[in-house]
């Protein structure tokens, strides 16, 4: 069973902004200091807060970090579900598509990059990492649902398992991306675009990521 984090709800509005500069100043100290770096004194001191407040929200540090997972893996959701929305991909092949699909996971692994590499180090030492698997699935489904209304291009002979095992791909090399020092974003686009195509057996058609009229950013300001 998931652990789910002890958090004491806040009723006024003083008692959810506390909670709102609890949070924010965790996240900045674990991008900064990772996890084994970042103390309940920290954070309240970065918050402007106290260690009273700070047990009186969460029964201690690892209540906040769940509270934090579900929180910074709920807004990567969010970016994505409003990458997807409306119906911009209708008469796009899969040549257009995938391209379009890579840099929007791009974009929206990047936000907030640093505190989840950080949250990671609890997966890593044993605690269970429910929010990460929970946002790759979602994603798979979404893009099956995709690739179901192009099954026609696709010599893969099941799509939805497709769109699973090939977003795990994408993903995983998306969360060592800053690693890659010797290539751009657009190369990097362009590579697992390449990638993805031929495991879903399509013609990897060679095209710039960029062009067409699809443009997902503009719904992110």
């Amino acid at each position: 069973m998931t652990p789910q984090p002890s958090v004491h709800p806040p009723k006024q509005d003083r008692s959810r902004r506390t909670l709102a500069s609890l949070v924010m100043a965790a996240s900045d100290l674990l991008a900064e200091r990772g996890l084994e770096g970042t103390t309940v004194q920290d954070i309240v001191a970065r918050a402007g807060s106290s260690v009273g407040s700070f047990y009186a929200r969460f029964d201690g540090k690892e209540d906040l970090l769940l509270y934090l997972e579900e929180r910074v893996w709920a807004d990567v959701t969010g970016r994505w579900d409003s990458a997807l929305a409306g119906h911009r991909f209708e008469g796009v092949d899969l040549a257009g598509l995938v391209p379009t699909v890579v840099r929007v996971l791009l974009e929206v692994v990047r936000h907030g990059a640093a505190t989840r590499r950080a949250l990671r180090e609890r997966s890593v030492s044993g605690a269970p990492a429910a929010a990460p698997a929970r946002f790759q699935a979602h994603v798979a489904d979404g893009l099956a649902g995709l690739l179901a209304e192009r099954a026609h291009e696709i010599a893969h002979r099941d799509p939805h398992r497709a769109a699973d095992v090939g977003i795990r791909i994408v993903l995983a090399a998306l969360r060592d991306a800053e690693s890659w020092t010797d290539m751009d974003a657009d190369g990097l686009i362009a590579e697992l675009s390449r990638a993805l195509l031929g495991y879903l057996g399509a013609d990897a058609v060679e095209s710039d990521p960029e062009d067409g009229d699809l443009d997902f950013f503009d719904v992110w300001g």
